[in-house]
């Protein structure tokens, strides 16, 4: 087998076989979850970071797939990233992380999108797929690695990382620094958390075995002691999992927005 043809499709499209083809080989992944917001509470009240989105699914063929089972055209429809939390207002309310959507190659194979954080608490969870994406980040924590045991490369998305939040005991509860980076703790009064950091993206690289990476979790937003929390990162494209928002003392952090799905077909032809 001679020429080998790579394609890789961010938006939704349509594969059509070529003249001479002998097989394909084809990586889905899922889109990853959006962050929930952080709570807002004035300064004797517990404030706390949004939780994390989980990050994406992988699936991929275990085997080369012969050109002539397959039909002339396949459809391709690219999972959306699920949407961040919107800003919470005072009171201890939050806004979840809506899911990420699945990413499909036909009906050959199916990426399942990690779920969005559905509250301040509890994270979301990795696209259930072949290669699990990794969980989100809750109460502080950072947001899960995925990996797998033949090629890490291949790997599901990372989930996001939770926000900082603030204990009623005066602790302040650390946002993850592992799947982006979080922002800095704002000291200063009516100054707003800085935004985390978004997670790394891996398909535009040049080095094939990292564009057949996943990206990284959104880092987790700022405390913020006497103003609105921090922005969450958005999830690395593809797949990884949004940041949750700070807490703070007049406004919640805005979640990460999930990154959206992809899908990358090898051809391989006789010539």
């Amino acid at each position: 087998m001679g020429r080998v043809n790579m394609i890789v499709f961010t938006t939704n499209d349509t594969w059509t076989k070529p003249p001479d083809l002998a097989a394909i080989e084809v990586i889905v992944r899922g889109a990853g979850g959006g962050g929930a917001t952080g709570t807002a509470n004035n300064t004797t009240t517990a404030r706390f970071g949004g939780a994390g989105g989980g990050g994406g699914g992988c699936v991929r063929t275990q085997r080369r797939i012969d050109a002539a089972s397959l039909p002339d055209t396949i459809p391709v429809e690219i999972g959306p990233g699920g949407w961040g939390g919107l800003s919470a207002p005072l009171g201890g309310g939050w806004s979840p992380g809506g899911n990420g959507a699945d990413t499909l190659f036909g009906d050959v194979l199916r990426g399942k999108g990690g779920t969005g954080a559905p509250d301040p608490f509890t994270a979301g969870t990795g696209g259930l797929s072949v290669i699990r994406g990794g969980d989100g980040g809750a109460q502080g924590a950072n947001g899960g690695d995925s990996t797998h045991g033949v090629i890490s490369l291949l790997s599901g998305g990372g989930g996001g990382g939770a926000g900082r939040g603030y204990r009623q005991n005066g602790t302040v509860i650390p946002s993850d620094t592992d799947h982006g980076y979080g922002g800095d703790v704002s000291t200063l009064d009516f100054q707003g958390g800085s935004i985390g950091g978004s997670g790394t993206s891996y398909v535009t690289a040049s080095n094939l075995w990292v564009i057949v990476g996943s990206g990284t979790g959104g880092g987790g937003g700022a405390y913020n002691a006497s103003g609105a929390g921090g922005t969450a990162g958005n999830g690395g494209f593809p797949a990884g999992g949004g940041g949750g928002g700070g807490g703070g003392s007049t406004v919640g952090g805005k979640g990460g927005i999930g990154g959206h799905g992809s899908v990358i077909v090898f051809e391989y032809f006789n010539d």
